[in-house]
This record gives C-alpha cells, sequence and structure tokens, in this order.
C-alpha cells in the first residue's frame, strides 16, 4: 500500500504574504475608475437637468432627497473618501517613482500613514461641507 502525501496544488501561493504596496495600488486605480465614472454621470446629470428640467421634477427630486438622505449622505462621503484617498496615494506613488523610502519597512510605514491621512482628510472635508449643507438647508 502507497503512502500519499498530502501536498498542495501549488505550494508558493499559500506561504504568498500580499504586500502593502500592491494592494494600495490597485485600489489607486480602482478609486480613478470610480471618480472616472462619478464624473460622466454628474456631467450627464448636470446636462440632463439643464435641458429636461421642469417644476415637477425638481420638486419630486426634493421629496426624494427628504426620504433618502442618509443614503445621500454616505454616496458624497464614499466619494469624498474615494477623491482623497487618490490624491494621496497618487502623492505617495510619486515620492516612490522619485526614489524615496527604499527601504520595506519605509514603504510600508508611508503606506499606512497615507492611507489614514486620506481618511482624516475625508472625515473633515464630509463634516465641513455637511455643517455647510446644514446650515444651507
Amino acid at each position: 500500500m502507497k503512502n500519499y502525501i498530502i501536498r498542495p496544488i501549488a505550494p508558493h501561493l499559500t506561504i504568498y504574504n500580499a504586500q502593502w504596496n500592491s494592494v494600495f495600488s490597485i485600489f489607486h486605480r480602482i478609486s480613478g475608475v470610480f471618480i472616472m465614472v462619478f464624473i460622466f454621470f454628474s456631467t450627464f446629470l448636470l446636462f440632463f437637468f439643464k435641458f429636461y428640467s421642469s417644476t415637477i421634477m425638481c420638486v419630486s427630486f426634493l421629496w426624494l432627497f427628504n426620504k433618502v438622505y442618509w443614503i445621500f449622505i454616505s454616496i458624497i462621503f464614499i466619494i469624498f473618501m474615494s477623491f482623497f484617498y487618490h490624491l494621496c496615494s497618487g502623492i505617495y506613488h510619486l515620492l516612490l517613482e522619485l526614489g524615496y523610502f527604499y527601504h520595506m519597512v519605509k514603504i510600508e510605514k508611508m503606506s499606512k500613514y497615507s492611507l489614514s491621512f486620506s481618511i482624516l482628510i475625508s472625515f473633515f472635508y464630509f463634516f465641513l461641507i455637511r455643517l455647510l449643507f446644514i446650515n444651507l438647508y
């Protein structure tokens, strides 16, 4: 009787540890696509409301806005988060391309700093805009 040794099919996949830099690079691209899609649809909506708006449509939009206020607020926060993440990550990648942060420890530290800084800025701007919007509304 043969003794079979249970081996993984691809042994290099079981010991792979994702690096922060590669994950942030992928999310940088995803946030760029998200921002581009948002700009396209917001431009389309502005064009649509400019040429095809009516009083009934504006009133129905305000009614919908009042009903699902927190969904709009969440969408605004996600847009701020993706924009500021893309900005901070882009600056981080530019610094990497210029030759800074050669050591792996510095690379991981700076990528975590850029993520935390983008979260901090997005919360700040989100609450600032929200305070201005509440005062206007």
